[in-house]
């Protein structure tokens, strides 16, 4: 197993063979030359040592700037990286060290790696425990990968980037980490199945996937998911634009398909999840200031039909530009697929769960079933009158 922490395991100020880093340092020794070993290197005379470690610290920022070119570009400007030469020294009585050569005033200034940003301490963590750990070197597949709240010194787009690379090591290893960060839970990118919620029941702690929580939406733990969902440069991008408003997530999921994938809502349109029908007045809310284009899709069910009518009282007139599925034998979402589309995206599904399987088909999907969902989406008279609705709403 790799462990990545937020930052209890930092570089030390000196490694000496009793060190956890000693690892990393004696892998990164045997990565620049097979002649490279400690012994050699601390039988070696104060010349031979030089030169060893001159090899060694070229090595190294050809690793760093070649995982900053591929990986981290989002991470921490190229200046920094392209000024910040890291340097191995040896002291016999103390050990290695590792510390940054800055050069971004011509001048060479000797810096310990606590000194600098700690955006850069974590990236360089993360470089070394990547690319010199002595397990995962010699098996790139089955590692397992522990992160405790990473990337929280990254600013937004360097956590998008980190969360890029964390589900590229996941097709051939298992990723386990903790966040409190929306960037880390961008829905853009992974699976809402892959989140699981840590829950303390009694004297244990549990772990309850999202799709199927029961749990009280406004926990905490819920936050930086729902915010995920609603996309995180709401309101900016929402203003003046057509928004349909959902009663949960199964909802956006499947008009984000019949935009993305059937195109029978056009693109531009805006999509945004509320978590729960009981839920939704601060949406409503926000969505009555940002556009005058906007529709709320309800349940013809008895909570749908509940709610409907006490947000009718509480926004007086906003009625009319909402939609509630009064369609023939319609009353939720499901009801508008046909048994076909059922069959199809239930394979997708948890046990065979309609709702979970929603959400796995957006991300999952083979060409053959996409092109059969498009078929029996474009060919249903019901999908067919509630696109014609949202339409007529929208514009």
């Amino acid at each position: 197993s790799i462990y990545i922490d937020d930052f209890n395991d930092r570089i030390p100020k000196y490694i000496t063979e009793e060190s956890d880093w000693y690892r990393y340092i004696k892998k990164l020794f045997e990565m620049t030359s097979e002649t490279y070993t400690m012994k050699l290197f601390e039988n070696s005379d104060l010349d031979k040592q030089k030169n060893i470690l001159s090899d060694v610290n070229s090595r190294i920022n050809e690793d760093i700037m070649d995982i900053w070119n591929n990986i981290m570009q989002g991470f921490i400007e190229k200046k920094e990286i392209e000024s910040s030469k890291i340097e191995i020294e040896y002291e016999k009585e103390k050990g290695f060290r590792i510390i940054v050569n800055d050069r971004s005033t011509n001048k060479n200034r000797i810096f310990d790696i606590s000194d600098r940003s700690k955006g850069f301490q974590w990236f360089l963590n993360f470089v070394i425990k990547l690319k010199y750990n002595h397990k995962y070197i010699n098996d790139k597949e089955g590692a397992l990968f522990l992160l405790d709240e990473p990337g929280s010194y990254l600013h937004s787009s360097g956590q998008k980037e980190l969360l890029k690379k964390l589900k590229e090591l996941s097709l051939n290893n298992t990723i386990i980490y903790t966040t409190h960060l929306e960037s880390l839970v961008d829905i853009s990118i992974i699976n809402p199945k892959n989140i699981e919620i840590v829950k303390r029941r009694a004297e244990k702690i549990a772990l309850e996937n999202f799709s199927f929580s029961k749990d009280v939406r406004e926990n905490g733990s819920y936050t930086p998911i729902l915010n995920a969902l609603k996309i995180s440069t709401f309101p900016i991008d929402f203003y003046n634009q057509r928004i349909i408003l959902t009663e949960g997530i199964t909802e956006y999921y499947f008009l984000k398909l019949l935009i993305e994938k059937v195109n029978l809502l056009e693109k531009d349109i805006k999509i945004i999840p509320g978590y729960g029908v009981e839920q939704l007045s601060n949406l409503i809310s926000l969505a009555i200031g940002l556009s005058n284009k906007y529709t709320v899709l309800f349940d013809n069910d008895e909570a749908g039909k509940a709610a409907y009518r006490k947000y009718k009282e509480k926004f007086i007139g906003e009625e009319r530009k909402w939609i509630i599925y009064n369609i023939e034998d319609i009353e939720s979402l499901e009801d508008f697929f046909s048994d076909k589309m059922k069959e199809m995206i239930s394979k997708y599904g948890t046990n065979g769960n309609l709702k979970n399987g929603i959400i796995n088909f957006y991300y999952e999907f083979d060409e053959k079933d996409a092109k059969q969902f498009q078929k029996e989406c474009k060919n249903d008279d019901k999908i067919k009158e509630l696109i014609r609705k949202i339409n007529e709403k929208l514009n």
